[in-house]
């Protein structure tokens, strides 16, 4: 123990290749310190320290909006768990909180997300040496779990992008990409003579201000079709960004939804550039893409996603069908 130059006791520990300082105006001071810290840390840290630790560490690693995503299921975990030793959580204790979630009627993604958001957050605290076994290892997503699915475009939605004058939702629909990614795309991104896009890019957002990221996926780097309805509306004397605002730069956040309210307002429909990504593959499903080839354009990271969605879109062609058939036989 060391005494300081501002009269001050000092003394300091490493404690998982960490550097610990006490201090106190007596040695008697600086023990007790110490000796409380000790028997805290026999016992453990809380889960909430962890998670704190986790969520000022991880999002300095991804985007923005995808911490914002973890948000509330951070704040859900936070709230269960709070005062309880990391080391005192077991498998039960994470199901049951699943199983509050499954009896408030959450989707299966929401209820994904809160398992994964544990999972990392306990996977700091073995990194730190707090544990050495992680128990969402054991825990299982509850089965028969509702999924949110979003609606397909109408045919009248279909006909009303192709009759818009904006080319945003037009180049969504006849290309697939995500909104990030199609406000990225540059003319020169174009190859005229192959006729494909390069999708290599996409705008995120912090806060208002948009940046230049990588695709969300590694699988959304690819090269979609550059289709001949698609390349009449565009120019190809033009460079730079093809949807930049008037300093053709890129927007901001709350231009694009702006931009999208008022272009929904003024043609009465509450279509999404998601459902129109979704359309996109309905277009590839009713040409009769395979599932593979189709994961690829969509730049899904599994085949699973596009498998999923497949499903989907055959199931609701087959109600439309069954709608049109009792309709022309009950006239």
């Amino acid at each position: 123990m060391t005494r300081r130059s501002d009269g001050l006791w000092q003394e300091a520990i490493t404690i998982n290749g960490k550097r610990k300082y006490f201090y106190g105006k007596t040695k008697a001071e600086v023990l007790k310190k110490l000796r409380d810290y000790q028997g805290e840390t026999e016992q453990g840290r809380l889960f909430r320290e962890v998670a704190e630790e986790w969520w000022e560490e991880h999002s300095q690693k991804v985007v923005p909006s995808t911490m914002s995503g973890y948000n509330a299921r951070f704040l859900c975990a936070v709230e269960y768990f709070d005062d309880k030793r990391i080391k005192d959580i077991t498998p039960q204790d994470v199901t049951k909180l699943l199983k509050s979630l499954q009896d408030k009627k959450y989707s299966q993604k929401v209820i994904s997300t809160q398992l994964n958001v544990i999972n990392m957050i306990i996977n700091v605290a073995i990194i730190n040496g707090d544990i050495t076994y992680n128990p969402c290892s054991a825990v299982q997503i509850p089965k028969g779990l509702p999924k949110k699915k979003r609606e397909l475009p109408t045919d009248k939605e279909f006909e009303i992008v192709e009759n818009s004058d904006w080319l945003f939702p037009f180049f969504l629909l006849y290309t697939g990409c995500r909104r990030g990614e199609a406000l990225a795309v540059t003319y020169e991104d174009i190859d005229w003579e192959k006729k494909v896009i390069h999708i290599n890019k996409a705008v995120g957002f912090k806060g208002n201000i948009p940046y230049i990221k990588s695709t969300k996926t590694e699988a959304g780097h690819r090269d979609v079709v550059l289709l001949d309805k698609l390349a009449a509306r565009l120019d190809r004397s033009k460079t730079g960004l093809i949807f930049p605002n008037n300093k053709g730069e890129l927007w901001h956040d709350s231009m694009v939804q702006r931009k999208w309210k008022q272009w929904q307002r003024r043609y009465n429909t509450s279509v999404t550039a998601h459902q129109l990504r979704h359309g996109y593959a309905t277009i590839l499903f009713e040409a009769g893409l395979e599932p593979k080839d189709a994961q690829y354009l969509l730049g899904h990271s599994t085949i699973s996603m596009t498998q999923d969605i497949y499903t989907h879109i055959r199931q609701a062609r087959q109600q439309e069908y069954a709608v049109k058939l009792n309709d022309f036989l009950n006239k």
